[in-house]
């Protein structure tokens, strides 16, 4: 069951992002299946039992035999969240967790992909495969999987993508692109993401609290790992931020390199509208 304030939540971002969408139409997703849609694809030689509205007059007065202009077919996409429920996004130093925002832009895209009319999917994940909804699409299934997602409860509080990359590679292995949304505190998991880029399109969007992009210099202070639930001291200087701007160049550098685009939330920022552009910009250009 979820409380009435999580029901209030879903409904806001479902009118804010329904706003977004208007004024800002993905439009249709294009694929290389051969058809009859409407972005042109080649001009080729007829073949029997072409349509004849696609014939291209002109080039074959030119060439003296019969050509016909080919199109991609348009065609709706499959999309499969994955969701990081780990205890690293239990934190927040400032207003918001950091996965509440990991619960909102999940629930953004799958409203994104209600109005786009794509098959959509969740899989929640710590250093296990949690919860799998398959996809498919309706508002019944759409409003399942955001409530899911609002309500779901962790049963480990660990992190382990290189389990999430085996399951899609080796449990489904339907064709469909995989978003990952995770605040991506974790390590080794450069080769098995590279694994999936070759078989599946990925998408990173990487969620970050505002105090990670500028931590004040308070000295040394105790702070407990809460996944390990390990206690450890801190330097709260110049010198924690360079490490946590180095992992955060490696993985820019590890994302780059295997051909997955990403972008990065930020608590403290209203996303809705950069999120739904970063993806109108992914799926319209080559």
């Amino acid at each position: 069951m979820i409380s009435p304030e999580i029901i209030k939540k879903i409904q806001a971002i479902k009118i804010r992002t329904r706003q977004v969408m208007n004024g800002t139409l993905i439009g249709g997703h294009v694929t290389k299946r051969k058809g009859s849609g409407f972005e042109f694809d080649q001009i080729r030689a007829y073949s029997y039992g072409d349509d004849i509205r696609f014939m291209d007059w002109s080039s074959s007065a030119r060439s003296g035999k019969l050509l016909v202009k080919q199109y991609l077919d348009e065609k709706n996409r499959t999309i499969i969240l994955c969701l990081d429920i780990s205890a690293s996004t239990l934190f927040a130093g400032t207003e918001d967790l950091v996965s509440n925002v990991l619960q909102q832009v999940s629930a953004v895209l799958a409203f994104v992909c209600q109005y786009e009319q794509d098959n959509v999917g969740l899989i929640l994940f710590s250093d296990t495969v949690e919860k799998f909804i398959p996809p498919s699409r309706g508002n019944k299934h759409i409003m399942y999987i955001v409530e899911t997602i609002f309500a779901y409860r962790s049963t480990s509080k660990k992190t382990d993508m290189n389990v999430l990359f085996r399951y899609l590679l080796e449990s489904y292995t339907k064709e469909a692109a995989i978003v990952l949304v995770s605040d991506f505190i974790t390590d080794d998991f450069a080769l098995s993401l590279k694994h999936l880029v070759c078989r599946r399109e990925v998408v990173a969007i990487r969620c970050l609290d505002a105090l990670e992009r500028n931590i004040p210099q308070v000295g040394y202070v105790w702070a407990k790992d809460p996944e390990s639930e390990e206690m450890m001291l801190l330097d709260g200087s110049v010198e924690l931020q360079d490490k946590l701007n180095l992992r955060f160049e490696e993985q820019n550098n590890l994302f780059k390199q295997s051909k997955v685009d990403y972008i990065d939330i930020v608590t403290d920022d209203s996303f809705i509208q950069t999120l739904i552009l970063f993806f109108k910009q992914r799926m319209i250009l080559p």
